[in-house]
């Protein structure tokens, strides 16, 4: 059974992927001369899922392993950070 869907994200900053080479776009089905980076990812296994803005966040949480369940904080010194920025706005 289906309980609940996700979208994730691929964790590009965490692996490094670079834009790697382009795509041409379509306009009506017809390719033009205007084109777009693609990304090619390093790896399949990194991913973001922030799971404390959706709604069905429980359910989510319990379908995933013990070792997801842990909070990834992208900037170093996360309470430094935190203490310099509320003080600023004080």
């Amino acid at each position: 059974d289906i309980l609940s869907s996700v979208n994730i994200q691929h964790d590009c900053h965490a692996v490094g992927c670079q834009a790697s080479g382009v795509q041409h776009i379509a306009q009506e089905r017809e390719l033009t001369m205007r084109t777009r980076s693609v990304i090619q990812h390093a790896d399949d296994i990194n991913f973001v899922i922030n799971v404390y803005s959706l709604h069905n966040y429980k359910t989510i949480r319990d379908a995933l392993p013990l070792h997801l369940k842990h909070a990834n904080r992208f900037i170093p010194q996360q309470k430094e950070t935190d203490i310099k920025l509320a003080a600023s706005e004080r």
